[in-house]
């Protein structure tokens, strides 16, 4: 059987790896800083409420849920989603208050702390210097830099995922029991920020059957690795299973991958491989149709081709840490690329410790190391981009634009304001119909004109166009119009006062 073991490379004791890499550790948190803080509170974007909404309604009400969808949606009952997101939220906004950058903080410390980890995985298998050279590229990484500033949870479940994954390491080389439950413990967390997360079991288990065949599975370590995902997970199997609404709620969420059959799953993997790619969307509007990150995916593939023919042990380990969670993927709904990021720890150092291999062929050296260089340039230059973008975007200006206008009362709109009016009844069109709205909880306000109703939620399709036929006809027969903002990136906002007798 072929061990993933320690192995110090020749360049790394040349280059006194360990110092230099520390070193490394602490510019690439430096880099990262330098990037994911300018305009930290802008572009603030629909999916960052959704995940916002349960945080301030716990802190506030004791409630995981979402009182801005219809009461016969079962999010405005109770959130089945993963709930350490929402208790990580509501920590902080009890701590710090209901504001965009202590919604992003903790996905910016989760990813800040992912960095050193990295350097600690890389050590473990005998590559230092490789682990801060993959620090300082995971730093310049577009996915990992979006995680860094987004109020989402990839951040925490890459962070627990790279030590869950160090913390396997450390057992398979140590025969630890500890450490190995310690892992379980990690991986089990990660998955209660996010369902993506549940893969990193597999993960575990497979990292240790590599290690030891399947006679693992009569060792006790085996076992506490499992009773430590298992009991990290036992909380939430419990808060659903206690009340017939949530177990309800549970299943009504969960079981939409069942409604999908294999082959649309296969095919929507497109999406997530063009966004890889970097091709021109709507949610990447660059009217370039060539796919800008084409030479990153080629290193990555190139790097696993050099493993699997130098280093075949960690070719194996970069095997069964992506391809199982990549698998899983398929299976959730949703089609982002973000969930890459979990894999990009890995990936890096894959990198790294590719180009350390080739330190014997000077040539080949200085090839991967200006092919990395470009790869790390091209996506600091990316997230350059975006942060031009994102200075266009400033939702607390616009909050605060938005809250002048709407002095007061309950407001209908979509869920990227919903946060902008965090104290106040707030009804989201993304799951309340407004004919619904109007006869149950009848807005004092509506706004219309956001990107969202206009274009549709950014796949490529007008999927909003009966929301905003029924917004814009119900606000020219009742509404009286009390405020326009103009935004470049949110849209030109109209806002309507609805009269009381008209709202009924």
């Amino acid at each position: 059987m072929i061990r993933v073991q320690n192995e110090a490379g020749p360049f790394s004791s040349f280059l006194r790896g360990e110092r230099l890499a520390k070193l490394m550790v602490i510019g690439a948190m430096a880099l990262l800083l330098a990037q994911a803080l300018p305009y930290f509170q802008h572009r603030w974007v629909e999916d960052e409420s959704w995940y916002s909404i349960p945080g301030y309604t716990l802190a506030r009400a004791g409630e995981i849920r979402n009182p801005t969808f219809a009461d016969t949606d079962y999010e405005s009952k109770v959130d089945t989603r993963p709930p350490m997101m929402p208790v990580t939220h509501a920590l902080s906004f009890a701590a710090l208050g209901v504001h965009v950058w202590v919604a992003r903080l903790g996905s910016l410390l989760a990813i800040l702390g992912t960095l050193p980890l990295v350097y600690l995985v890389g050590r473990e298998l005998g590559y230092p210097w490789a682990g801060g050279v993959a620090a300082l590229f995971l730093a310049t990484d577009n996915l990992i830099f979006l995680a860094a500033r987004t109020a989402r949870p990839e951040a925490w479940v890459t962070f627990l995922g790279t030590l869950s994954l160090l913390f396997v390491l450390r057992s398979n080389a140590r025969n630890s029991k500890l450490e190995l439950f310690l892992g379980g413990v990690a991986a089990g967390l990660a998955a209660n920020y996010h369902v993506a997360g549940l893969a990193l079991g597999a993960v575990m288990c497979l990292l240790v059957l590599y290690q030891d065949g399947f006679q693992s599975l009569k060792q006790a370590r085996f076992w506490c690795g499992m009773c430590g995902f298992a009991l990290a997970l036992a909380p939430f199997a419990i808060w659903i299973a206690t009340s017939g609404v949530r177990t309800e709620a549970f299943f009504n969420m969960y079981m939409r991958g069942e409604r999908i059959s294999t082959a649309t799953k296969l095919a929507a993997e497109a999406t997530r491989l063009k966004d890889f790619l970097g091709f021109s969307s709507q949610r990447l509007p660059l009217n370039l149709p060539v796919p800008l990150r084409l030479h990153i995916a080629l290193a990555l593939l190139a790097s696993v081709v050099i493993l699997f023919r130098k280093k075949r042990p960690l070719f194996w380990l970069v095997i069964l840490v992506v391809v199982p969670q990549w698998i899983w993927w398929m299976y959730l709904p949703n089609k982002t690329v973000r969930y890459v990021a979990l894999a990009m720890p890995v990936l890096s150092l894959s990198l790294a410790i590719a180009l350390e291999s080739l330190a014997e062929r000077r040539q080949a050296f200085r090839v991967g190391a200006a092919v990395l260089c470009l790869c790390a340039v091209s996506q600091v230059a990316g997230n350059g981009v975006v942060l031009l973008q994102a200075r266009k975007a400033d939702y607390v200006a616009l909050e605060k634009r938005l809250r002048q206008a709407i002095p007061a009362g309950r407001v209908y709109g979509a869920i990227t304001f919903a946060f902008a009016f965090e104290d106040r009844d707030y009804e989201s069109y993304d799951r309340t119909p407004l004919s619904y709205a109007v006869e149950h909880k009848p807005p004092e306000y509506v706004i219309t004109g956001d990107r969202v109703m206009m274009h549709g939620s950014g796949y490529g399709t007008d999927n909003l166009k009966d929301t905003r036929t029924v917004a814009l006809r119900f606000v020219e027969e009742h509404g009286v119009l009390v405020s326009r903002i103009e935004d470049p990136f949110y849209g030109d906002l109209m806002i309507y006062r609805i009269p009381r007798e008209a709202a009924r």
